[in-house]
């Protein structure tokens, strides 16, 4: 079965153009290939929904997408979600698997991964209470400096810009569990991992971030101090050790409560000057 769609649309947004190549081998439908074309988007996908017949308690579909992103930031608009990123590109790759047949997908009754890779993009001030906003607002940094009274509130106050962001979770009971959530921008570096209860948005994470020391920062260390010695010094400890100098400066919080009141927990200072010493000491071997 060949089917192609020119006007696809969601909700009443229209996202694209679709073809898919269906077979039909016994009892189960193979969904041999399928693309969907938007302005911003390329996505593939295939899979095979397993005994069709059978009900929903033995039918399963077993699902990979493959999706390619040219802007991340209209994509997002597109689905209804605006000012929550802006420009941004890389791919996202997902495998997908619930009960029943395709059109009974449903987020709380399905199992997978998801991995992306972005690049270049900026994560916007979030003024919205919707899920995705949300969780934007806890990993641009808006969140946690806003709780935590951090220096660089005002740097973050219209957004973070991303050179790279990467992500790695599974879906399961209707948990989102992050593995490993890293993002590097001119300002700092963010790591994460923990859950989220899509459901109750129930949180229990922990986050890193790694202030980025710069020439600039070097500079105002010599001002602060009216010693261009000690800019200097800055300077070059950053330009030897580069990441291993960075990371000495981390601070890490335990986030708890839900995405709409998050509690946080410092990590223990001098705990964490620990971890972060044998850390860079150890990075890469060295």
């Amino acid at each position: 079965i060949n089917i192609s769609i020119q006007n696809l649309f969601y909700e009443n947004i229209k996202l694209a153009t679709a073809k898919v190549i269906l077979i039909n081998s016994g009892n189960n439908l193979i969904i041999e290939s399928g693309n969907i074309i938007g302005n911003t988007t390329n996505t593939t996908f295939s899979g095979v929904n397993y005994c069709i017949e059978c009900g929903p308690d033995k039918a399963f579909v077993n699902l990979d997408i493959n999706m390619q992103l040219n802007d991340i930031g209209k994509m997002v608009t597109s689905l209804g979600y605006p000012n929550l990123v802006a420009g941004g590109t890389g791919k996202l790759n997902a495998n997908l698997q619930w009960n029943g047949k395709i059109q009974n997908f449903s987020l709380a009754n399905t199992i997978g991964s998801i991995n992306a890779n972005f690049k270049d993009g900026k994560l916007l001030k979030v003024r919205t209470g919707n899920f995705l906003g949300e969780i934007i607002g806890l990993i641009n940094l808006q969140t946690i400096t806003s709780l935590a009274h951090l220096d660089f509130t005002h740097a973050v106050s219209n957004g973070f810009y991303f050179y790279l962001l990467k992500f790695n979770a599974y879906i399961f009971n209707n948990v989102l569990n992050i593995k490993s959530l890293y993002m590097s921008g001119p300002l700092a570096n963010v790591y994460l991992y923990g859950t989220i209860n899509i459901n109750n948005e129930a949180i229990d994470a922990y986050m890193s971030i790694v202030p980025k020391v710069s020439a600039g920062i070097a500079v105002g260390a010599a001002a602060a101090t009216l010693n261009p010695l000690v800019g200097i010094a800055v300077y070059i400890a950053e330009w030897v050790l580069d990441q291993p100098f960075n990371k000495l400066l981390s601070f890490s919080y335990h986030l708890t409560g839900n995405l709409k009141h998050v509690n946080l927990t410092k990590v223990n200072i001098s705990q964490q000057i620990i971890n972060n010493i044998n850390s860079t000491l150890t990075l890469d071997g060295k």
